[in-house]
């Protein structure tokens, strides 16, 4: 009985202290606003410590998914490890660098497009007011923090997803590296990107975005010779976000990516 006692105790104490490091994550991310033109939105930003005579260090944006919208400033950083797997300790201490977590308001979309179609006629489409924010609002960081250019990186889960595909065919030229998961873009956008490292996630029984918008991404990426890498998951469906963001491979290989200058 005592025993039981001590190991449940235990098991509290164990909980409670993951619990505050979490917290103290979330805490480490500092609130801010920008606006740009009529659009103002919300994002939350991680700067990591720099000591004198550090060189220029890598910015990660990231992009939340449907689920995470509002006006907290939170939810966008508080789940899936999408913004504080980069920000931990760990991985800080073999990747240092810069994070920003943008929210996307209740009722608007990264992408104004259909997720459940898997495609994204882009021709069609304007960029939203919400990633035109954004892409200015990383310009202004890598202008006033000491951002390398070379070593913007960007990633999203799910609507997310969406917008991740539609800045780097936009911006073909801002970002070194990209890690869309269970999202979809504009395959014929595809050759502007041959020259990007990609990471493509995407779960074979996802009945939210159908995994044939990765599919199709990653199919014309290959017929242009692109530097593409995709994984699909045969057994999860849309949510399997948490386990890939926390896998050091990935960490290792999106640090590796520097864009040709």
């Amino acid at each position: 009985m005592k025993i039981t006692r001590i190991l449940l105790t235990l098991i509290f104490l164990s909980i409670t202290m993951q619990a505050q490091s979490v917290e103290e994550l979330i805490n480490s991310f500092s609130k801010r606003t920008f606006t740009y033109d009529t659009t103002t939105i919300n994002y939350r930003f991680y700067e990591p410590a720099i000591p004198d005579g550090t060189e220029k260090l890598p910015l990660i944006l990231t992009l939340h998914g449907a689920g995470e919208r509002g006006d907290d400033n939170e939810k966008q950083i508080a789940w899936h490890s999408l913004a504080t797997g980069w920000a931990d300790s760990l991985s800080q201490s073999n990747h240092p660098c810069f994070v920003v977590s943008p929210q996307c308001p209740e009722n608007n979309r990264w992408v104004d497009t259909d997720w459940k179609t898997g495609a994204v006629p882009q021709d069609s489409i304007r960029i939203s007011n919400e990633l035109l924010t954004v892409i200015n609002l990383v310009n202004n960081i890598i202008k006033e923090y000491p951002v390398d250019p070379n070593r913007v990186y960007i990633t999203g889960l799910s609507m997310g997803g969406f917008g991740t595909w539609d800045l780097i065919t936009r911006y073909p030229e801002k970002f070194a590296a990209a890690i869309p998961m269970s999202g979809a873009g504009d395959p014929s956008k595809a050759e502007l990107i041959k020259h990007m490292p990609v990471w493509v996630f995407h779960g074979a029984l996802d009945k939210a975005v159908p995994v044939e918008g990765s599919r199709n991404m990653v199919k014309a990426l290959q017929e242009f010779g692109g530097n593409v890498i995709y994984t699909e998951l045969p057994d999860k469906r849309h949510v399997m976000w948490k386990e890939q963001y926390e896998n050091p491979l990935l960490h290792d290989w999106l640090f590796n990516q520097v864009k040709s200058k």
